[in-house]
């Protein structure tokens, strides 16, 4: 009998972690095989990958980065919007020391965006980083923003890591880091000239 409830618990865990999976539109960060893992270590850049699946129709997907300087907003930073074509893609984000690079796969097509220096403001570039990234599940809503990712930088290498969620329901801890980069996306009904 405790087995059968041991099983049965187990059971409606893991429906309910699905939940958002199977009757909404979500984005998480991707699930790799064991292949595709190999294959990101051996490129050896820091690459960050995120896939989505939608439910309902969306015509636009914009992807983007803020900076923050000790919690004011300085502004965009490679901002990038595609076309969806196709109800699962893709957003892959890609760091070197000299670039940074925004991708979106939707159905057969590939768009791209690189910038260079990012790393570099105010003239020199900050002595600590540290990366969170999402992992989860989040619903997708119509022209909701979604933090993917957070890149704070620090001039003297000290900070705290928190996970996306943490920045978005407490927008004061952004006033803690010198530097703070927040990586988003949003989904909408927008044309391509649409703002």
């Amino acid at each position: 009998m405790r087995n059968k409830i041991i099983l049965l618990l187990v059971i409606v865990l893991l429906t309910g972690c699905n939940r958002i999976e199977g009757t909404s539109s979500y984005i998480r960060g991707a699930n790799l095989t064991e292949d595709q893992k190999e294959i990101v270590k051996l490129i050896g850049e820091q690459i960050y990958i995120f896939e989505y699946q939608l439910k309902e129709e969306y015509a636009r997907l914009d992807t983007w980065w803020e900076l923050y300087k000790k919690g004011e907003y300085i502004g965009k930073q490679l901002d990038m919007s595609s076309i969806i074509n196709g109800k699962k893609g893709y957003i892959a984000e890609v760091r070197n020391n000299k670039s940074w690079q925004i991708s979106h796969k939707t159905g057969d097509s590939v768009a791209r965006m690189i910038a260079d220096n990012l790393d570099v403001i105010d003239g020199h570039e900050t002595s600590g980083k540290a990366t969170s990234t999402l992992n989860d599940s989040v619903t997708i809503s119509k022209d909701q923003e979604i933090v993917l990712m957070v890149l704070m930088m620090s001039e003297d290498g000290r900070m705290s890591v928190y996970d996306p969620h943490y920045y978005v329901e407490n927008p004061e801890v952004i006033e803690e880091y010198d530097y703070i980069y927040l990586l988003k996306c949003a989904f909408s009904n927008k044309g391509m000239r649409e703002d």
